[in-house]
C-alpha cells in the first residue's frame, strides 16, 4: 500500500517540522558564534567585561524595542494571531550581518565595534524563534 502525503501530514507537523525548526535556529546560533569567533579573535584573547555587557545590554534593549514596537503595532490594529506575528517579525528582524560587513569593511582594526552588532544578530534569532514557537497558528477552515 502506497503512502500519500496526505497521510505523512499529521507525522510531519508533530515531529518533522519542530525538529527541523530547532536545527535552524541551532545552525542560526552556531553560525553568528563562528562569525564572531572568527571575527573577534583579540577580544577572546583580551576580553574587556565592561564592553561586552554594555554591547549586550544595547542590543537586548534595541531588540526589545522593535520587537515590541511590531508587537504594539500589531495590537494597535487588532490584528489577528498569524497577521500579528508576521507584524512583530518584521518589524524585529533586520539584517544585522549587512551592518557586520559594513563594519568589519570600513574599520577591520576594530573588531570590539562588531561586539554589540553580533550580539543583536544572536537576541534577534532566539525572540523570533521565541514569538513564532509560543504562538501557534490555528488551523484555516
Amino acid at each position: 500500500m502506497p503512502v500519500t502525503i496526505s497521510a505523512l501530514t499529521p507525522l510531519l507537523s508533530a515531529t518533522v517540522l519542530p525538529l527541523a525548526a530547532f536545527a535552524a535556529v541551532l545552525a542560526a546560533l552556531l553560525l553568528t558564534c563562528v562569525n564572531a569567533s572568527g571575527a573577534l579573535g583579540q577580544f577572546w584573547i583580551h576580553p574587556r567585561p565592561l564592553l561586552l555587557l554594555a554591547a549586550a545590554g544595547t542590543a537586548a534593549a534595541v531588540c526589545v524595542l522593535s520587537f515590541g514596537w511590531g508587537r504594539w503595532c500589531a495590537r494597535a490594529l487588532r490584528l489577528g494571531t498569524p497577521a500579528g506575528m508576521s507584524v512583530t517579525l518584521a518589524c524585529g528582524m533586520s539584517n544585522s550581518s549587512a551592518g557586520a560587513a559594513l563594519i568589519t569593511t570600513a574599520m577591520p582594526d576594530r573588531p570590539q565595534i562588531l561586539l554589540p552588532v553580533l550580539a543583536f544578530s544572536l537576541l534577534q534569532k532566539l525572540a523570533a524563534n521565541r514569538i513564532t514557537y509560543l504562538r501557534p497558528v490555528a488551523a484555516a477552515g
